[in-house]
């Protein structure tokens, strides 16, 4: 299987120049690779996440996965990363396609790859609006937010 290196220019993102300062998330030395078969996992993880959401909505998402690789508070992988408890449930759509990934979203995943971290390093998202006033919401709310993004709120 060939191997994509996975591409750390410090691009502006114009669609969200308003929104955030210039990142620096994938400004790492030591590029991670990553295999054509984690694209496709990351692919299918923003399909059922926000497959029907906009392009940039798209990038974000795949951003929150990679800020998680290079994070030292999470596995240095993409496949354990989606795969590790608790955390990224939408990864049955890897495994059993209920949403098919659309080219869309591959192109998006493929930008997400190519460009800096739009997210400004955020390692979680979660939509309040689907959420009770529950422990997960609050815990969720001590953290500091780096970007609200159609009702999605990106934090570290």
């Amino acid at each position: 299987m060939s191997m994509k290196r996975l591409k750390r220019f410090l691009l502006p993102f114009f669609l969200f120049t308003s929104l955030l300062t210039p990142a620096t998330a994938f400004a790492s030395d030591n590029p991670q690779e990553i295999s054509d078969q984690e694209i496709e996992m990351i692919e299918a993880v923003v399909m059922h996440e926000v497959g029907y959401c906009s392009r940039e909505s798209m990038i974000a998402i795949a951003h929150v996965i990679l800020n998680r690789v290079e994070s030292p508070y999470f596995p240095d992988n993409v496949d354990q990363v989606l795969h590790q408890e608790g955390q990224f449930a939408a990864i049955h759509n890897y495994y059993d396609h209920q949403r098919p990934v659309t080219p869309v979203v591959k192109h998006a995943v493929a930008d997400a790859l190519e460009m800096s971290d739009v997210t400004g390093g955020a390692l979680y998202f979660y939509s309040p609006r689907y959420m009770d006033q529950c422990r997960a919401l609050t815990w969720f709310q001590s953290l500091e937010t780096t970007l609200v993004h159609e009702g999605v709120w990106y934090c570290k």
